[in-house]
């Protein structure tokens, strides 16, 4: 595509970041989360926020550069800490109301030159004392997506036998495609597809299973699910009623497991990044919910993510996607989650999302543990879906189903 023709396509991307990802409503206030890399993309969504009617576009401004500086630099005595003035930002803003677009433009190849150690440690101490913070976005109290932006140096890491603008152009084709950017009514197409989304969440809901059984090459486990659980495709809902688009893309339908019923083992099938670091092989065993037996190319750094907090070794989502969504049939691994979380099945270490489960924003925190529900102030998605995986539902009085074989909906 040519320069006017890129124009086009990140201004429609733009306007479904705030039409269909925020659903946004004159009057409404915005905050974009964003790194200097994406101020091209930054610019079309404040202007389309406002002609919205947005009454203010707050930014939260980051730079690689300066992170890269942090990283390298910080003094050791400053390591572990993070500050609290900046928590406070966060909550103001989510507590004046304000819906939140995040953009992620991930990492540049120098991360590779830089102390994994520190890196990780940063970031743990960062998970720990934004713990409020994701919470209350977790419980959608306010409208959040989050979408992303194509970088050079992401897309030389996805693409390493291309040149650079080569590698680029091609990763922003997969970007604008699965969010629906080339669509003739993209409005439209999301529409249809979070019907379709819906369709499958319905039947699952009205299953009502009591576990979920995954069977691959690599990979026996089943997870309990928690009593009165809710499974979410697509769109989602705020506290108020409003509904918004948490991903794009989105092509995953989530629910609650029971974070003490989890057995057997899986291996992951798509790298994962770990508080900033790569990790490309992973198994992991369980007994009911425990973690007993761990192998990975980054152990110490696993191990060190899985002890952030209590809630961080057992889980707290688990989701099915099917092999065969566009973002797969890309046929790469993108290092990046919200992408690669939608081309795979996985689940989620940590924080479990309160409308997974009926009636949850009614429930106080220890009924909600007294059914299952995982507290973390870590979140860490961890695909492991691949063509050969079989997902058999479990009924309560131990039947099975298929819901999915060699990856595909039999639902």
């Amino acid at each position: 595509m040519n320069a006017g023709e890129f124009y086009q396509h990140l201004t429609t991307y733009a306007d479904l970041i705030v039409s269909v990802g925020l659903n946004l409503h004159e009057g409404e206030k915005v905050k974009i989360n964003f790194h200097s890399e994406s101020i091209d993309l930054v610019r079309l969504i404040a202007e389309s926020a406002y002609k919205r009617g947005a009454s203010t576009v707050a930014l939260n401004f980051r730079d690689s550069r300066i992170e890269e500086a942090r990283a390298s630099f910080l003094h050791e005595q400053f390591l572990d800490t993070f500050p609290a003035a900046e928590v406070e930002n966060h909550l103001n803003f989510q507590h004046s109301g304000y819906s939140e677009i995040t953009i992620l433009a991930p990492f540049t190849n120098s991360h590779a030159l830089l102390d994994e150690q520190r890196i990780q440690r940063m970031n743990r101490a960062k998970s720990i004392a934004m713990k409020p913070v994701r919470q209350y976005g977790m419980e959608n109290h306010n409208k959040w997506v989050i979408v992303n932006y194509a970088t050079r140096e992401w897309a030389t890491t996805v693409y390493p036998d291309l040149e650079d603008a080569a590698a680029l152009a091609k990763l922003w084709k997969v970007i604008f495609s699965a969010t629906k950017v080339f669509e003739d009514e993209p409005i439209e197409a999301w529409q249809q597809h979070d019907r379709q989304l819906k369709n499958v969440q319905h039947i699952l809901n009205a299953k009502k299973f009591k576990s979920l059984k995954f069977v691959s090459d690599e990979t026996n486990l089943t997870i309990g699910l928690v009593k009165n659980h809710l499974w979410i495709g697509g769109s989602e809902i705020t506290k108020g009623g409003e509904p918004f688009m948490s991903n794009m893309p989105v092509e995953e339908i989530w629910t609650m497991p029971d974070s003490r019923q989890v057995d057997g083992y899986f291996t992951m099938t798509k790298p994962s990044n770990i508080n900033g670091i790569l990790v490309h092989e992973l198994r992991v065993h369980f007994n009911q919910g425990k973690i007993v037996k761990i192998s990975s190319d980054k152990p110490e750094i696993m191990s060190d993510f899985l002890n952030t907090d209590e809630g961080a070794s057992r889980l707290g989502e688990v989701a099915l996607v099917p092999a065969n969504t566009p973002i797969d049939k890309a046929n790469v691994n993108f290092n990046n989650t919200l992408l690669d979380e939608n081309a795979a099945i996985h689940l989620a270490f940590g924080q479990a999302y309160m409308d997974n489960i009926q009636d949850g924003f009614a429930l106080k925190e220890d009924e909600l543990k007294q059914l299952g529900m995982n507290f973390s102030s870590a979140h860490q998605d961890i695909m492991f879906g691949s063509s050969t995986m079989d997902v058999f539902g479990i009924h309560s009085d131990g039947t099975e189903e298929i819901i999915m074989q060699n990856g595909v909906w039999k639902v």
